[in-house]
């Protein structure tokens, strides 16, 4: 069974993270449903506050079920479902909350094949299947199990839910602050010889998806009234593998003069805040500002200056990079990155995008 789960969680992933944009902050889940090693029925956790993926799983294999000539064959949809297997990139919550326990869901259905990739660091909800799957009759494949790269892929699109829940527990400012530079090989983030962009279109695209999974960004009067920025998402869902889209609110830091960004809808809330230095103890009231107005996942996308002080200042917990490949080895690129923009990384994960490469880096 686990031989075959590679593929299985490989498509996990790339579902769960469909609901990224109204999911927070809870978690991008999917759960994904097998039967004969046929994929049978999924869910998504669409939207906080609203059904859980197993939830959604669930009720659609019931009315797949229903609609079906299986209730020939099977007595009833729970000896239909003691046959099936369950496969979530999280462990399914056992508490009630703004939903009830999918635990009971999946019990009171039937299920007996369970793998998950990652625990949920929720107390109430953290390593308890370990107890509740603990029957003989249940096969529970937990995170531990698995090849270290799912483990480690599994971790990674939800790496804000964890460390933001990593600082609630510590009671820490619980934000999660990413910062997205694109720059030439040399570090420069000014364009060059009257270009227009220094990334290829495919990147560009790309920050569009952070634009809509991010509630707030963080840019300054001087960067809007140098490049006259609309900082709002112009791909469809669909384009950005999102089941929804939206425009992030904006925070404008100005010294002297506010200056509103062009073409912002009345559905977005544009907050300013006086910037008279960028020293670390600044920038952290602006963050911590910006958590007690109830903001949580929050974006840099601004000039160099700013740029480089909130990295200096240590509080940027995700690094985002693109730069033109110009014929560099992976390797190369890394190493070059390190260099300009001395950034202590705990974890890089590169990808290829067209003619540039993106290298996301965690903090240590």
């Amino acid at each position: 069974m686990i031989e075959n789960l590679e593929g299985k969680f490989k498509k996990c992933f790339e579902l769960a993270t469909l609901g990224e944009t109204l999911a927070f902050p809870n978690p991008n889940v999917a759960c994904l449903i097998y039967h004969d090693e046929c994929l049978v029925s999924y869910g998504i956790h669409k939207e906080f506050g609203k059904a859980h993926a197993e939830v959604n799983a669930i009720n659609n294999l019931k009315e797949i079920f229903s609609k079906s000539d299986l209730h020939k064959k099977y007595k009833s949809f729970t000896d239909y479902a003691s046959e099936c297997e369950l496969i979530l990139n999280l462990e399914p919550c056992c508490h009630y909350g703004n939903t009830p326990p999918c635990t009971s869901l999946i019990i009171e259905s039937g299920f007996k094949k369970i793998s998950f990739s990652s625990y949920d660091t929720n107390p109430k909800v953290h390593k308890k299947s370990l107890e509740i799957f603990s029957n003989s009759i249940f096969e529970l494949i937990s995170p531990e199990k698995l090849s270290q790269e799912i483990q480690e892929k599994s971790q990674f699109i939800n790496r804000a839910f964890f460390s933001i829940r990593k600082k609630e527990i510590e009671n820490r400012v619980s934000t999660y602050l990413s910062l997205k530079i694109a720059s030439y090989p040399n570090g420069n983030m000014l364009t060059q010889d009257g270009a227009r962009w220094i990334t290829c279109e495919e990147s560009r695209k790309d920050v569009h998806r952070l634009r809509s999974t991010n509630q707030i960004l963080i840019t300054t009067s001087s960067t809007i009234k140098a490049d006259n920025p609309k900082y709002n998402v112009r791909h469809s869902a669909e384009d950005l593998k999102l089941l929804d889209i939206k425009d992030p609110d904006i925070c404008v830091l100005y010294n002297k003069e506010k200056i509103l960004p062009e073409n912002t809808t009345s559905t977005r809330k544009i907050i300013y805040e006086k910037l008279d230095n960028l020293d670390k103890q600044t920038l952290e009231k602006i963050i911590s500002e910006l958590s007690f107005q109830g903001y949580q996942k929050i974006m840099i996308e601004a000039g160099p200056t700013l740029s480089k002080a909130f990295i200096a200042s240590g509080l940027v917990d995700e690094l985002i990079i693109y730069q033109p490949k110009n014929h560099r080895s992976k390797e190369k690129f890394i190493k070059e990155v390190e260099s300009s923009f001395n950034y202590i990384s705990s974890k890089n994960k590169i990808f290829e995008l067209e003619n540039d490469y993106k290298l996301v880096m965690l903090s240590a």
